[in-house]
């Protein structure tokens, strides 16, 4: 993530950090930067404000066919929130 514009590092990180609470691997504590990778798309879908489901439906794809997980919906459905919850400290 050390290409990111300095303005937007604050969110990415806040996202990054959120993802290893998430983490369905349960590796974030050895590989920190194992869902690194997923930080633009949910930047895309945080900064055009999609809704909580629509980001809870993109974690859920990528915990279930990504990753090939069973997943675990409502801790997925309750990051989604937490992600969108990011948002209201950004101005519109």
């Amino acid at each position: 993530m050390d290409d990111t514009a300095p303005q937007a590092q604050p969110l990415h990180q806040a996202i990054r950090q959120l993802l290893n609470q998430w983490d369905p691997i349960g590796i974030a504590d050895v590989v920190e930067d194992e869902y690194d990778s997923y930080v633009p798309d949910l930047v895309a879908l945080l900064t055009r404000r999609a809704s909580a489901k629509e980001v809870g439906d993109y974690l859920w794809s990528v915990e279930t066919q990504r990753m090939g997980l069973t997943g675990n919906r409502d801790w997925t459905a309750a990051t989604a929130v937490r992600l969108v919850a990011l948002m209201k400290q950004v101005p519109a």
